[in-house]
């Protein structure tokens, strides 16, 4: 099941949709900012506490129909509402002194990493997409 884990900002053993890791994609209603994206599918537990914690940016809630139409039965927790929870990281900054729009620095930039089994983690942000459906751990 999914969890939160406030002291090392985790979301983990999550359902992942819609990961825009390895290119960043349009801001909304913006035609020069990107940002990077993933949308993670929780349960109502981990819900409680990520609205407990986190005021400004709620979950947003499907009824349990509504989300097996646009995502399929196998990703649902349950047969009640399901929970989204969408973390976002622009991909551009403004430079204060030319007010220029620049690429962050590649080290705050997201990545992407598959456990081997062993405990060693493999960067493989730029070798491999992530699907719809892939279980991980967001950290934010």
């Amino acid at each position: 099941m999914p969890s939160l884990n406030i002291e090392k900002n985790l979301l983990e053993n999550v359902t992942l949709f819609y990961p825009k890791i390895k290119t960043p994609s349009l801001k909304y209603q913006s035609q020069t900012e990107r940002e990077y994206a993933v949308t993670a599918h929780v349960d109502k537990a981990t819900r409680n506490a990520w609205n407990k914690n986190f005021h400004k940016q709620k979950c947003k809630e499907f009824e349990y129909d509504e989300f097996v139409e646009k995502f399929g039965k196998e990703y649902a927790i349950g047969e009640e509402e399901q929970y989204l929870i969408t973390l976002k990281k622009p991909a551009q900054y403004k430079d204060k002194t030319t007010g220029e729009l620049k690429e962050i620095p590649d080290a705050y930039r997201p990545r992407a990493f598959l456990d081997d089994g062993n405990g060693e983690l493999e960067d493989i942000t730029f070798t491999k997409l992530i699907g719809n459906g892939s279980k991980g751990v967001v950290q934010f």
